[in-house]
């Protein structure tokens, strides 16, 4: 059985003599492609993240299609942020972010692909960096 997020249903405006204190509408495709922009990600390169396709990222995104909740936890790993960015954008539940310069999170990734040995140079090149510049390091 496959659960889905369900959209509430966009309203153009009241209708004449109908008196509204407030509506909250859900925006998971306005979260999804915010979150996608912050990490300056293009979104055939979420796709290809998800191993999915530009279209139904667009179809997400435009609020076209509903996500069932698994393919919503798959783009939030995608995102590298916890599901409730996604869910709850207005909260944003007490937790902000720096996001990564797109040209050193890349080089990241490429970091991951390299032997052991290598990658220990890269974290002590950091490490020495770091301490150059006065910023405190934490291993983990």
């Amino acid at each position: 059985m496959e659960l889905y997020i369900l959209y509430m249903q966009k309203r153009r405006g009241p209708k004449k003599g109908t008196k509204f204190q407030g509506t909250h509408r859900y925006e998971f495709g306005k979260a999804l492609a915010t979150e996608r922009i912050k990490r300056g990600l293009t979104q055939a390169e979420l796709a290809e993240r998800m191993e999915s396709t530009v279209r139904v990222i667009s179809h997400f995104e435009r609020e076209v299609k509903n996500p069932p909740a698994e393919t919503v936890k798959r783009l939030a790993d995608a995102l590298n942020i916890p599901v409730q960015r996604l869910l709850f954008p207005a909260k944003n539940n007490g937790y902000e972010e720096q996001s990564l310069d797109r040209g050193l999170s890349k080089r990241f990734e490429v970091a991951q692909k390299l032997p052991p040995s290598a990658r220990q140079e890269v974290k002590k090149f950091i490490d020495a960096m770091a301490k150059a510049n006065g910023v405190a390091v934490t291993t983990g």
